[in-house]
Parts: C-alpha cells; sequence; structure tokens
C-alpha cells in the first residue's frame, strides 16, 4: 500500500486534516496540518487470527480437513494443548494485551516485552532475548516503526525452541521474511502464522508460498463487517469534530 509521504500532504493547503484508520504510522510532523488516527474499530477482533492460528497450528486443522475428506482418521494428526505452555506477547497495546488475557484463559504462563510496562494480571515482563528462548508461542503486536522493523530477524529467530510457532498479525515489515522462511525449512522453529506482509497482497513469489507449516491470510485479522462499520462511523465523526474545531482522536 503506497503511503502518503510528507512532500505530498505538505502542499495541501494550511490547516489541512489528513486521517488514518491504520494502527502503524510513520508520525508526520506539519505545520498547520490536524492528524488524527482512529483505529479502534478493529481492536477488539484483532486478536482472532492471533488465536485463530494458534488452534489452527496446534492442532493441525488443514490437515484434519484435508484426511477426513479423503476418509481418513485422527492418525498421525494428534497436537498439544496450550494448557501449561509459555506464551510470549512482543508489545502489550490494547490488542496485545487482550491476547495476554486469552492466553491466560488458556491455561498458558504469560510472558510480555514491551517499551513499555505495566500491571496486568498474569503477566510476567521479561528482556526480548529471555521471550525468544523461553517461549513456547510468540505473537507479535507492535507498530511498525523504525525502530520494530526487522524486530524479528535471522538471530532472534535462531534463539527460539524448536518447538515454537510464531504468529504475525501486527505489520509484515516486523519480520524478515527471508529468514522465516529458512527457520521454517530449517527445522529451526516448528511453524507460523502471518496475516501481514511487507507488500499487500505479497508478490507471487513471496518465501512464505512454500514453506512448511505456515498459515497465511490476507490481512483480514481486523476486517468484520462490525468493525468496518464501526471504522466508517469514527472517521466520519472526527472529520466532523475537526471541522467543528474540537479535534478528536478515537
Amino acid at each position: 500500500m503506497r503511503r502518503p509521504s510528507s512532500w505530498r500532504i505538505s502542499r495541501c493547503p494550511e490547516k489541512s486534516f489528513a486521517g488514518s484508520a491504520s494502527c502503524s504510522f510513520y508520525p508526520l510532523r506539519l505545520q498547520g496540518t490536524t492528524i488524527l488516527i482512529w483505529k479502534l474499530a478493529g481492536k477488539r477482533v484483532s486478536l482472532f487470527p492471533t488465536a485463530r492460528a494458534i488452534l489452527s497450528l496446534y492442532r493441525r486443522m488443514r490437515e484434519c480437513d484435508s484426511v477426513i475428506r479423503q476418509g481418513g482418521t485422527k492418525d498421525g494428526l494428534i497436537g498439544p494443548e496450550l494448557e501449561g505452555k509459555k506464551f510470549g506477547v512482543i508489545g502489550t497495546g490494547a490488542i496485545g494485551q487482550r491476547v495476554a488475557t486469552i492466553a491466560n484463559a488458556f491455561g498458558c504462563e504469560v510472558l510480555a516485552y514491551s517499551r513499555s510496562r505495566k500491571e496486568l494480571p498474569g503477566v510476567r515482563y521479561v528482556e526480548l532475548s529471555e521471550l525468544l528462548q523461553e517461549s513456547d508461542i510468540i505473537s507479535l503486536h507492535v507498530p511498525l516503526t523504525e525502530q520494530t522493523k526487522g524486530l524479528i530477524g535471522k538471530e532472534e529467530l535462531a534463539q527460539m525452541k524448536k518447538s515454537a510457532i510464531l504468529i504475525n498479525t501486527a505489520r509484515g515489515p516486523v519480520v524478515d521474511s527471508a529468514a522465516l522462511a529458512e527457520a521454517l525449512k530449517s527445522g529451526q522453529i516448528a511453524g507460523c502464522g502471518i496475516d501481514v506482509f511487507e507488500q499487500e497482497p505479497p508478490m507471487k513469489d513471496h518465501p512464505l508460498y512454500h514453506t512448511p507449516n505456515t498459515l497465511i491470510t490476507p490481512h483480514i485479522g481486523f476486517a468484520t463487517i462490525e468493525a468496518l462499520q464501526k471504522r466508517a462511523k469514527i472517521a466520519y465523526e472526527n472529520i466532523a469534530a475537526w471541522r467543528a474545531g474540537n479535534p478528536q482522536n478515537r
């Protein structure tokens, strides 16, 4: 998706309005331009693709579907359960906190790494290296910034357990896809669930198209009928408030 540049927005008239429904953006400091971000509409549903990917990978749902259609049984398809697993959450903003709550509900031990630490029930904050080394499941929930771009690369993947799975429903460039593909092919990690890519839709030769134990989806995590309706309503209300001289961030 082509992002608006500072140059393009700077050519707008003074006292312009720029709005974004994205949770991830590079801040633009432009004189006379009001920049508002509306991102709350999808935060409640954004945890579902994380849970779906984990359950699908752990319980091998795609393989089960294929086998039963061919008259097969569960033989060879038994997977682990979530209770007792260490669940690493990277980024404990609104969505990360909700994912941590779900992980606790499944009986997981929740580890967290974030730039700011909060008092969250059932969550233990650790350094990134400890989270990578100890977690059975790692779920990413950080915005895309200069600091988080490439956050998970070859070195970080090498620290993970061979039985671990990685879930990325944050932003594609947070993970080095080429390094992830190599880690999956070599057995360095057990699997991944990816809902976001560097470019959307991804290139036809994307490295994760041909890797084992990989569940990929077209950035659908936030997109439900209700969430998109709420987002449109929030966008309208934000514009109306700005025109009335009372800008709001929702």
